[in-house]
C-alpha cells in the first residue's frame, strides 16, 4: 500500500466520522499510530539496534528522519489540513506496538549504524564502524553512552518540534 492509497483512505475514513460526529457537537482528536512493517515507498530507513542486540527487521530507528517523515509528519500533516474544514481538536500518536514477538521498545536507545554516524558528524567526531551487537558497549567503552543518548533524545525532540511547527503553520489551534 503506497503513501497515496493510505492518504486517500485516511481522508476519506476521517471525515465520515467527523460527519457522523458533528450533530452531535463532538470535536475529533485523531489518532495517529505506529505503523510497521512499513509500506513498501517509504523508502530505505535505518532499522533499530538495541542494546547488545542485531538491528530490528523492521522496527525503525527512533531518529530515522525517512520513517519519521511517512509515519508522523505527513500523516499530521493530512490531518491539519483536514482540521480547516472539519471539527478536529487534536492529534495524538499511538506507539505501542501491537506486534508479538519484538523486543524493541519505545523508550529504548537505538545504536544503529546511521544514528552513531550522525551522533559523529554533529558531535565533530570519528567512529569506525562497529558491528551491531557491539556498538553499545564501544560506545560505553569509549565514554560516550550517555553523551550519544542525550544527543539522540535531543535529535527527536528536534524531529517532533519541526513536526509540531508544520502542523501549527496550518492550524495553530491544534492540540
Amino acid at each position: 500500500m503506497t503513501w497515496d492509497t493510505v492518504r486517500g483512505w485516511l481522508e476519506e475514513r476521517l471525515r465520515q466520522r467527523i460527519l457522523e460526529l458533528a450533530p452531535l457537537g463532538m470535536k475529533v482528536i485523531a489518532g495517529l499510530y505506529y505503523c510497521v512493517p512499513p509500506a513498501p515507498d517509504v523508502g530505505n530507513y535505518s532499522r533499530a539496534v538495541g542494546k547488545g542486540r542485531s538491528p530490528e527487521q523492521v522496527v525503525p530507528s527512533p531518529v530515522d528522519e525517512t520513517w519519521w517523515r511517512y509515519y508522523v509528519e505527513e500523516p499530521g500533516v493530512v490531518i491539519a489540513n483536514l482540521s480547516l474544514y472539519y471539527p478536529i481538536w487534536g492529534i495524538v500518536w499511538d506507539w505501542e506496538r501491537y506486534i508479538e514477538g519484538r523486543y524493541f521498545e519505545r523508550e529504548d536507545y537505538s545504536y544503529d549504524e546511521a544514528a552513531v554516524q550522525a551522533f559523529a558528524r554533529d558531535t565533530n567526531r570519528t567512529i569506525p564502524y562497529v558491528p551491531p551487537a557491539e556498538r553499545y558497549s564501544w560506545l560505553e567503552g569509549q565514554g560516550l553512552v550517555e553523551e550519544f543518548q542525550a544527543w539522540q533524545e535531543h535529535k527527536l525532540y528536534l524531529m517532533a518540534k519541526r513536526t509540531e511547527t508544520k502542523i501549527h503553520s496550518i492550524n495553530p489551534s491544534l492540540s
